[in-house]
Order: structure tokens, then sequence, then C-alpha cells
């Protein structure tokens, strides 16, 4: 169920979306229907729009028709009848092969005195200017990752049963000063029951941090509630090493934790894969840093 109204006086009501459940990947469709209305009749003939968004906003697929494919135009619509309207909108470019993309549906109108066809705006029902984005799918990349060509480390470290960290690297020596870059390499074993935030902390050997980044296992492209058995993710990180960092030999640690609880509540390491572990994590390296 939805409740959004657009254009300044409300003439078009979007009251629910329902959207297929099933994943799919680039040159395939996702059936949506959306369910329409207007409160009184209209003169105008509206057309409407249906985009898929990756996580960085840019269109990967889209439908521009009028209502009913051009069979249904608004200025025939019944006064508050509620219209079912089905389409399938296909994904039209490659996803990121690093992972999975949880996609923003957005749908809206388009104004027929627009030059430039502009949407109209749209608010929720309480009033508030909403951009209208109405639902998610998920788009699979269209071919596996070639994990061979990153060269990781085999790690094996199964946290909460349901994620598995199969592969890392970081160089073994680096410049103060330098961002630092760390692979991981993720493998869903399950569906995770909350969103995961992942910590990669640079220590020295008696355990004190002195860098640290944190962020999700697939960067804002996957969160770990959609992943599932099979899912592979892999994660690029630039850890900031300060420039006034003393020489030495330093340990590289990462695990992951329920991104609400800011870092208090980590996923516990359920299988340790023969490496050293810790309360919710894994030592992946050693670095050594100097000028």
């Amino acid at each position: 169920p939805l409740d959004l109204r657009y254009g300044d006086a409300g003439q078009l009501r979007l009251d629910g979306i329902a959207v297929a459940a099933a994943r799919i990947k680039p040159g395939e469709a996702v059936a949506i229907t959306l369910y329409e209305r207007a409160p009184t009749a209209l003169e105008e003939d509206y057309r409407l729009f249906i985009q898929l968004l990756d996580d960085q906003r840019n269109v990967i697929g889209n439908v521009t028709t009028h209502p009913g494919w051009g069979r249904n135009p608004t200025s025939l619509w019944q006064p508050d009848a509620r219209y079912p309207d089905a389409y399938a909108v296909e994904v039209e470019v490659a996803v990121d092969l690093r992972s999975p993309l949880l996609a923003t549906v957005y749908a809206g109108f388009i104004d027929p005195a627009s030059v430039d066809d502009q949407p109209l705006s749209a608010v929720d029902g309480s009033g508030a200017p909403v951009t209208p984005f109405v639902g998610q799918v998920v788009v699979e990349p269209h071919r596996s990752l070639e994990i061979e060509a990153y060269d990781l480390a085999p790690v094996g470290v199964e946290f909460g049963s349901v994620m598995r960290l199969a592969g890392a690297n970081a160089p073994t020596r680096h410049a103060q000063g330098a961002l630092l870059p760390v692979r991981l390499f993720w493998e869903g074993m399950g569906s995770p029951a909350a969103d995961y935030a992942a910590f990669v902390h640079l220590r020295t050997v008696d355990g004190q941090q002195v860098a640290g980044i944190d962020e999700a296992p697939a960067q804002g492209r996957f969160p770990t509630t959609y992943w599932r058995a099979g899912d592979q993710v892999l994660s690029e990180f630039a850890l900031p090493i300060p420039g006034d960092l003393p020489p030495g030999v330093y340990e590289i640690w990462t695990g992951l934790y329920e991104a609400a609880s800011g870092g208090a509540l980590r996923l516990p390491v359920t299988a340790a894969g023969n490496q050293t572990t810790g309360d919710g994590e894994v030592l992946i390296g050693r670095v050594e840093i100097g000028p």
C-alpha cells in the first residue's frame, strides 16, 4: 500500500504497487503493477514512468508511456476508480560485478504542460514532499566475478553461520600517510536477520587500534538482509594510515556488526577455519608501515 499524491492539486494518486519478488539479471524484466486513481475527472492526459535506479541513482531500466500502454489515458478515468496498471521493466545495463544490486523503483507522472518532461511533484499522505521511490528489486550480475584475478588468500571464517569471509588480501608493506587497500571476499550462507557493517582495523601487535574504517560489505549496493546462500560480494576498502604513525609491523583485523548498534553487537565467529580469531573478528594479515 502507498499514499502518494502527485501534482499541486493532488490530481493523481498512487495507492499501491506490486513488485515481483524474483531476482533478475540485465536483459531480464521485473513485473510491476501500479494501482492508480484520480479523485476527480481529468481533462489532461498524463504520461507515467517507472524507472529502476542503481545505488548512485543512475537509470538502469525505464518505461515511459500513457496508462495501460496508451489504452487507458487519464482523461478517460472515472473519479476515484482505482486502475491496476501492469508493466514489465527491463534492466537495460550491466551492474557492478562485485555484488548483486538492490535497485530502487521510482514511479511518477509527467506534466503534459512541461516542455522537458518534468515529473509532477509528489507528497505523502501527510502532505510532506517526497521523491516517489516506491519499491525495490534485486538485480544479479550478468556473470560471476572472476575472483582468481584478485590474488586473494583463502580465509574460510564463518560469521553467525550466515556469512563467510572466503578470501582477503592487503599489502605486506605500506607507506605512512597513504591509503591502505584491503579486499574482502564474502559469500552468503543464508539470510542474515539484520543489516551488517564490516570493520577493518589496523592495530599494534598488542591490540591498540591506530586506524580503521567501517562500511557495509557491499558498500551501499546490497544490504545484508537481502543476501541469500550463494551470493558473492567483493569489498574494496581504503584504510587511511596516519602520516605520523610510528614505523613497525601492524595487524589487520576484520569482522561484522549490526549496523544499527554502532559496533556494539558483533556477529560471532562460528567457524574459525584455522585462522586467528577474536571476539567477532579475524586476523587477515600483517603489514609493515614505514616512510
